[in-house]
């Protein structure tokens, strides 16, 4: 251990840290289209309003316009069209090749030349497009031309395409389910994709960018840049990981108010959805889209710089045992927003306020566990450690903690001495910190309990041990041999009864609970 760094004063101030929210653009629908130039392109997808589902899409020979049914092949760029705007009307061009749609008596096909302009104009919540007499009809599967906007047949709406990116300039959105449940936003943990109901937006493990792949696109998470997340074939949570997978398509439906699903073609709808047990992974739905496996895919601004929103204390753990090591005693969540720039935490300043004698605490640790709320030495990054000889210490880091978007976890953890006292407490307050080279202050810098010394204590099963968010129905019995036997339900998923995803794990000491 290092020498200790001694400060005798205290400061108190009120802590306010700026907020700046990520502006945030929702890929949707659009009331009209958005004209954009060649140096500049807006791409959309054209759907028709009809029963069928149908999209615009360039024909292969490159002199028809074809009106398909869904699903849309997402990187097919014949079906991918933007609007350059002149005066009151619209060229209508394609992404594959050059040229704009054009005008043959009462069909619609595409000439590599010509620029034939079209109006828009709004029928109720849809559009129509107009040449002349006729309107844009989606009723067999040529583009065709009609008199008459009554059917919706001859109404369309426009959709912005989902945006790829690559490494070298890459565009982070966040995926919000359209389920009807409060878990809803897929989270990257520890090489595990799973689902969350708390939005941090501009957060590294929430934030996806689509890369295009030969067909489909391979889906990328921030915080695991090198290798594209895995969606294979029927599985659950725990065995999502992030190495190379099957590259997924995406559409996008008129019936479903801006969202986008991704599947992997074949032919069945293979979808990417997750069921109330949150249990995630590739279901076959037969051609049929399951609306609710449906994403909103929403672009985070990535200009916006690193800020520390907010800052709050948790109580670490109510009561520990002489001899104990690591134990926390207070957890502090930093909250983060932004994205660009860094946020460096390079010392604290604390005290053992409420400590009855700092003598039962033989060393006092400073640890980062990123963004995992629970505690684990083996995985967190020490920051420091120092003798317990005094009540009031400031720690100069030997590392600095990286703080990022979302919530950051540091924790001040005792490992109490052999020879503390039973029924005295231990405790601690943060008087500031430094992040970069400003000294920030905390007014309240504790919390409202503390931490009990007992003889010799243990826990034994705790929420986030083996992936598992709750333990439930503890149970301890002595064994005929004298072994002590303490069994308890690992409720994975959730704290419901049967039949949800329940273990029962066992623990047996015999050595007088010492181990």
């Amino acid at each position: 251990m290092k020498k200790n760094a001694f400060t005798l004063f205290l400061v108190f101030a009120a802590f306010f840290a700026s907020f700046n929210a990520l502006n945030a653009q929702t890929a949707k629908y659009y009331n009209s289209p958005i004209e954009s130039t060649v140096d500049a392109p807006e791409w959309f997808f054209i759907m028709n309003m009809g029963t069928s589902n149908k999209i615009l899409e360039l024909n292969p020979s490159g002199t028809a316009i074809d009106a398909i049914a869904t699903p849309i092949t997402s990187n097919n760029d014949r079906q991918l069209w933007r609007f350059e705007k002149s005066g009151s009307t619209y060229t209508i061009i394609n992404k594959a090749q050059s040229g704009a749609i054009t005008v043959n008596g009462a069909a619609m096909t595409w000439d590599a030349t010509a620029t034939t302009a079209f109006t828009i104009l709004a029928v109720g919540s849809n559009w129509t497009i107009q040449y002349g007499t006729q309107y844009f009809d989606a009723t067999g599967s040529s583009l065709a031309g009609v008199t008459s906007t009554a059917a919706t047949t001859a109404q369309w709406i426009f959709v912005k395409a989902p945006v790829g990116s690559s490494a070298a300039d890459p565009v982070w959105m966040q995926l919000t389910s359209r389920r009807p449940a409060a878990v809803t936003i897929p989270d990257l943990e520890n090489g595990v994709l799973k689902w969350t109901s708390t939005s941090n937006m501009g957060d590294d493990t929430q934030l996806w960018r689509l890369q295009k792949a030969t067909t489909g696109y391979n889906l990328y998470n921030k915080s695991a840049e090198n290798s594209p997340i895995l969606l294979g074939t029927v599985h659950n949570a725990n065995n999502l990981t992030t190495t190379t997978g099957t590259a997924l398509e995406i559409v996008a439906t008129p019936l479903v108010d801006g969202y986008f699903f991704f599947y992997v073609a074949g032919s069945n709808f293979n979808q990417f959805d997750y069921n109330s047990n949150l249990t995630c992974g590739i279901y076959t739905y037969a051609g049929v889209i399951k609306t609710n496996g449906g994403f909103k895919l929403t672009v985070v601004d990535d200009s916006m710089p690193l800020e520390i929103s907010g800052v709050s204390l948790i109580q670490g753990t109510l009561m520990t045992g002489i001899g104990n090591s690591d134990v926390p005693v207070i957890r502090m969540a930093i909250n983060v927003t932004g994205m660009a720039g860094s946020l460096l935490m390079k010392d604290m300043m604390i005290r053992a306020t409420g400590t009855t004698d700092i003598t039962d605490v033989s060393s006092i640790k400073i640890y980062y566990s990123g963004k995992n709320a629970k505690l684990n030495p083996a995985t967190a990054t020490l920051l420091d450690s120092v003798d317990a000889t005094t009540s009031n210490l400031t720690l100069t880091f030997d590392k600095t903690a990286s703080l990022k978007t979302g919530t950051n976890y540091i924790w001040i953890a005792y490992n109490i001495a052999k020879t503390a006292v039973e029924g005295n407490k231990v405790d601690a307050r943060i008087i500031g910190y430094t992040v970069n080279e400003t000294y920030l202050t905390l007014a309240t810098g504790s919390t409202a309990a503390s931490t009990t010394i007992f003889l010799d204590a243990a826990t034994l099963f705790e929420p986030g041990d083996d992936g598992s968010k709750y333990y439930r129905i503890p149970a301890l019995i002595t064994a005929a041999d004298s072994s002590l036997v303490a069994v308890c339900d690992r409720r994975n998923n959730n704290n419901a009864d049967l039949p949800g995803d329940i273990d029962v794990v066992v623990r047996r000491s015999t050595d007088n609970d010492k181990t």
